[in-house]
């Protein structure tokens, strides 16, 4: 069994189609549905069911993804393992934060955090939108920092909760909008969604929760910037942590709309991958994070 068959496997079920596999992959997608269908012939077994519309997995095809991804994380454990021996490797970690974390939490984790571990590089990646959680699962980050899914697998990845978020619907100030507004009537302005895909963000969680179908987004942003320069210069509205609202520079140029329904509400947390987690300087800087959490 060869590991880019699994890999094919793998990138097939998280992205759920073959086109997307073999873009993700760098190979054509003939290729790739070739490997996949030799891996099948292997294990004389079905391991995607293949629609019109995409690829999800069959039980035996689910099965195998978690062996996979057990295989993958030992293999970048040795990796690491076989760098640190031959002394080409710095203890390093990588963290996926939203933004409201990277304002409120990380300057003075790090700072603590940086004092007792000066020999640990830590390296930050701005998220708005954490729930796919994709590269935590491929092994690019260690972890990450922002609300915590509904629909994580139990025992998948290490959580811990760290503090609430309310999330509420920013305004520029001089947009005129009647106050408390239902969410039926805000469908027809423009939206920003805070992810790298249309058919994902707070926003959309925020009218499903409510039972009401989800506008189209006008704008799609993963930054921080982004997201506060398309509303405050535009007839945008969009979803962000109340405490980032009430920062000086967004409460210069935006405004709360406030609704009948309520808003919502997440819970800042921790998500680490499992293997990561049994890293002394990955425990260490939770303690830390935790820590900062308490002075807020």
């Amino acid at each position: 069994m060869k590991i880019q068959a699994l890999k094919a496997l793998v990138n097939a079920i998280e992205l759920g189609s073959l086109r997307a596999a073999a873009k993700e992959m760098q190979v054509s997608q003939p290729a790739i549905t070739k490997i996949i269908q030799e891996l099948e012939e292997h294990l004389s077994t079905t391991l995607l069911n293949r629609t019109k519309t995409g690829v999800s997995p069959s039980a035996e095809g689910l099965t195998l993804y978690k062996y996979a991804q057990n295989v993958f994380q030992e293999l970048e454990k040795a990796e690491k393992e076989v760098a640190q021996i031959s002394r080409r490797s710095n203890e390093e970690i990588t963290i996926a934060v939203v933004p409201l974390a990277l304002s409120l939490l990380l300057p003075e984790t790090i700072r603590t955090y940086s004092a007792e571990f000066p020999d640990v590089a830590i390296s930050l990646m701005e998220e708005l939108y954490i729930a796919q959680l994709k590269q935590l699962r491929s092994g690019e980050i260690d972890m990450a920092i922002g609300p915590i899914p509904k629909d994580l697998i139990p025992g998948e990845f290490h959580v811990e909760k760290i503090l609430p978020i309310e999330m509420v619907i920013a305004k520029k100030k001089n947009l005129k909008i009647k106050s408390p507004a239902n969410l039926e009537d805000l469908k027809e302005l423009k939206w920003v969604y805070t992810s790298k895909r249309p058919t994902s963000g707070y926003a959309k969680v925020l009218f499903e929760n409510n039972n009401i179908t989800p506008p189209l987004p006008g704008a799609v942003v993963n930054s921080t910037l982004g997201l506060i320069s398309l509303i405050a210069s535009g007839n945008y509205v969009g979803l962000m942590p109340k405490k980032l609202m009430e920062s000086p520079i967004a409460k210069k140029y935006l405004c709360q709309i406030k609704t009948v329904e309520p808003p919502l509400k997440l819970t800042l947390g921790v998500i680490v991958r499992h293997d990561k987690f049994l890293s002394p300087a990955i425990k260490n800087f939770i303690k830390h994070l935790h820590r900062a959490a308490a002075h807020i």
